[in-house]
């Protein structure tokens, strides 16, 4: 973080914006942070965020937590948040104009708030590892790009792979049950999506 003038990704868990890395982090170079949380991480930091009800009610409560929760308003610290919610949506909040930051939502309008992912049994591990090697592989092309010139950060596009690759990930787990085990993470089918 203290070297380079590229982007730096957290990916956080719950207790969230605690522990030296992130008050590091937020001191050195809270212009260049993007931080990516999982909506199930707020809500066990005692945030008020609606399940099951309409994507409208919970992005409100987002917003009412991330500007009255202690611990969520941390969050507003860095440039980029990217809160995930499980593999059903993620919500961008670009906070380089702290007077008028943009929020982005990526999500399907057919389906409410965890519908998609009632469909399958199971859970699998690695979900937010596929949504920041997505988010990583976005940053590090933007940052490539910027090169020949300025370029706008658009997140939306590895947003989208993240979810792709979450939703592959929350179907077909680490692979089939059989009398051998899965070799591990599912790298191939994980990048192939993203």
């Amino acid at each position: 973080a203290e070297r380079g003038k590229g982007f730096v990704l957290l990916k956080m868990s719950e207790p969230l914006a605690q522990g030296a890395l992130w008050h590091k982090l937020a001191a050195c170079c809270p212009e260049r942070l993007v931080c990516l949380v999982g909506a199930t991480d707020l809500r066990r930091e005692k945030l008020a965020l609606g399940r099951g009800l309409s994507w409208e009610a919970t992005l409100d409560d987002l917003r009412l937590a991330l500007h009255n929760h202690p611990t969520a308003h941390q969050l507003l610290e860095c440039r980029h948040l990217v809160v995930t919610f499980s593999s059903d949506a993620a919500l961008w909040l670009d906070l380089t104009d702290r007077a008028a930051p943009l929020a982005r939502l990526c999500l399907d309008p057919t389906r409410a708030v965890g519908e998609w992912e009632t469909q399958f049994a199971g859970e699998a591990f690695g979900f937010h590892c596929a949504m920041a090697a997505a988010l990583a592989l976005g940053l590090a092309a933007h940052t490539e790009a910027q090169r020949t010139g300025p370029v706008a950060l658009d997140l939306m596009p590895a947003i989208e792979a993240g979810l792709l690759a979450m939703r592959d990930l929350k179907q077909n787990g680490h692979g089939p049950v059989s009398d051998t085990l899965p070799a591990g993470y599912p790298v191939d089918p994980i990048a192939a999506k993203i």
